[in-house]
């Protein structure tokens, strides 16, 4: 694996890094055996009543998170190299996770957010378990919150 090797992310390296975060998302002790965020948060939402802020995040986020993080690592090896040397100048940003905005580093935005079927939920205070809820006889998705 060449994590930040390179200001680019090779399709290899970024799913090593999916794989390896998925693990640790789930923990040591975990029995899952979910290889990306998607299945994991598959996982997470059929087995137990799981609340929607202990989903882990989607895959398209946390391949920004990736990208970002193994550009922000090559900089920070090219800054440390130069250490001793002249002035060093890193070209500028605009690929990587990463998009200027008013003369401003900012990451870029989840490109595939949650459809809208999905933002709809139900207002029960309980488990949705009878086919008797309105919720349920619509197709509404139930959360728990």
């Amino acid at each position: 694996m060449n994590f930040g090797a390179t200001d680019t992310l090779s399709e290899q390296d970024e799913a090593l890094a999916k794989k390896y975060l998925v693990r640790v998302w789930a923990g040591a002790r975990s029995t899952k055996t979910a290889e990306t965020f998607y299945h994991r948060r598959l996982e997470n939402y059929t087995s137990a009543c799981a609340r929607l802020d202990c989903l882990p995040p989607t895959s398209s986020v946390i391949e920004g998170h990736i990208r970002r993080g193994a550009l922000l690592i090559h900089r920070t090896f090219k800054l440390l190299i130069n250490i001793d040397g002249l002035e060093t100048r890193l070209e500028p940003v605009i690929h990587g996770g990463w998009q200027e905005h008013l003369g401003m580093l900012l990451p870029t935005k989840c490109l595939k957010p949650l459809p809208r079927s999905l933002l709809i939920v139900c207002k029960c205070t309980e488990k949705c378990d009878t086919r008797r809820l309105p919720c349920h006889a619509a197709g509404v998705l139930c959360i728990t919150f």
